[in-house]
């Protein structure tokens, strides 16, 4: 069979690239799914052989991502049009994202998983290690766009380790110049801009008071937005849970976080958000 071709009719694999991601923010759409132009342009640039395409006629209908941190990597964006389920496009599209990790190294390799995607992910040996929860709240904008100097990166860096147990400062550094930063000596905080509403996260914290502290900061240098804020948070880190329940913070929907591979130096007590809406960790 040639390189790039599917036993499915007139479906060929190519590079998922810039001119797709409309394609796929509309296929995303339909799913509910909260997603953003600029994590593509990021992936693209930062692991380019980790993104992939499925080509029907030249129009797209499957996708697949991955993220290479050091020791580390996520796969995320795998999603099918609905009319080319069912013909072992899926397992195809992630096989693809996972050999191209683990052909770059990787020692571990991350996804979060729906009930529905799960079967298919603990066939190729991924173990579960815990949930991510999803919350909204409405009426809080995002501050202003702010700067980190040297001395902070090393902070958040650091910060962000001690949860996820690898260095992940390309993505650090990706979200942190483009969006506002809130800084306390034991935490950090960002606020994105997500479409019409924001994300919090990356949040990680060595205690809950300085997280907490981060978050009423938020609040208060926000302005008033009938847009979501939203936030995917680690569903064992409780104190998370109960500070974002007395905040208004209504929880929408849970995934399953699994990873494959050597077991990761995981600390959910620090992390209280994902830098992405579960696709790049």
């Amino acid at each position: 069979m040639p390189k790039g071709k599917l036993p499915v009719r007139d479906i060929r694999i190519d590079r998922f690239r810039s001119v797709h991601v409309a394609q796929f923010l509309a296929m995303a759409e339909l799913e509910g799914w909260t997603c953003d132009s600029r994590e593509f342009e990021f992936s693209f640039n930062m692991f380019p052989q980790g993104a992939y395409a499925a080509l029907s006629n030249g129009v797209a209908v499957a996708f697949a991502t991955a993220v290479r941190h050091h020791r580390s990597g996520w796969i995320g964006n795998l999603l099918v049009h609905r009319a080319h389920r069912g013909k072992g496009l899926g397992r195809e599209m992630f096989n693809r994202a996972l050999a191209s990790l683990e052909g770059a190294g990787v020692e571990t390799v991350w996804l979060t998983a729906s009930d529905e995607g799960r079967r298919l992910y603990e066939s190729h040996g991924f173990l579960p290690i815990d949930t991510i929860v999803r919350w909204r709240i409405y009426g809080v904008a995002t501050p202003a766009k702010s700067f980190l100097h040297e001395q902070e990166v090393a902070l958040v860096e650091n910060l962000d380790r001690e949860g996820w147990g690898d260095y992940r400062g390309l993505l650090l550094k990706e979200v942190t110049s483009n969006n506002a930063v809130l800084l306390h000596e034991n935490a950090f905080l960002v606020i994105q801009q997500r479409g019409s509403g924001s994300q919090l996260g990356p949040w990680s914290s060595h205690t809950p008071a300085a997280a907490e502290f981060l978050l009423a900061k938020a609040f208060e240098n926000g302005t008033a937005s009938a847009d979501p804020l939203m936030l995917d948070c680690p569903g064992s880190n409780y104190p998370a849970s109960r500070m974002l329940s007395a905040a208004g913070f209504s929880p929408m929907q849970s995934t399953v976080l699994m990873y494959r591979g050597k077991k990761p130096d995981y600390q959910p007590a620090a992390i209280f958000a994902l830098a992405s809406m579960g696709s790049m960790g």
